[in-house]
């Protein structure tokens, strides 16, 4: 016991009590978003795969949508379900938003053509640079 933790709660404040503070309800965003990582399911039991898009900051340039994957792992750490999505027809109102619950995965993977075509463009904007660096 500590004095310091013998703390006041006062009018308005707000106690939350945790069955267990081990268990932690999670939805993962990976891949070719601004900012891939976790999400936590504190006040809700699901978010929308759109919030969890923009919560991870949105897409990036190398995105390629049309080949979301959507994955399901179970308490037990095994894959239950999987299945493909087009990120940008959800994004746009084309397609239904789905319901993310603990356990889900979205990975945006990249389009090997805008990697390609980004590093093209990187590779001669650095020569063009050196090449006038020598003029």
């Amino acid at each position: 016991y500590s004095p310091a933790a013998n703390i006041a709660i006062l009018t308005n404040d707000v106690v939350a009590v945790s069955k267990d503070p081990k268990i932690r309800r999670m939805v993962y965003v990976a891949g070719e978003v601004a900012r891939p990582g976790a999400i936590e399911l504190v006040t809700q039991n699901k978010v929308s795969f759109s919030q969890a898009i923009a919560m991870a900051g949105g897409l990036t340039r190398i995105a390629k949508p049309g080949r979301t994957v959507l994955r399901h792992i179970d308490k037990n750490g095994l894959e239950t379900a999987s299945t493909r999505v087009d990120a940008k027809r959800i994004l746009s109102g084309q397609q239904k938003d789905l319901a993310l619950e603990d356990g889900d995965i979205v990975i945006v993977p990249s389009s090997r053509m805008a990697i390609y075509l980004e590093t093209a463009t990187s590779t001669a904007i650095t020569s063009s640079v050196y090449i006038l660096g020598r003029l």
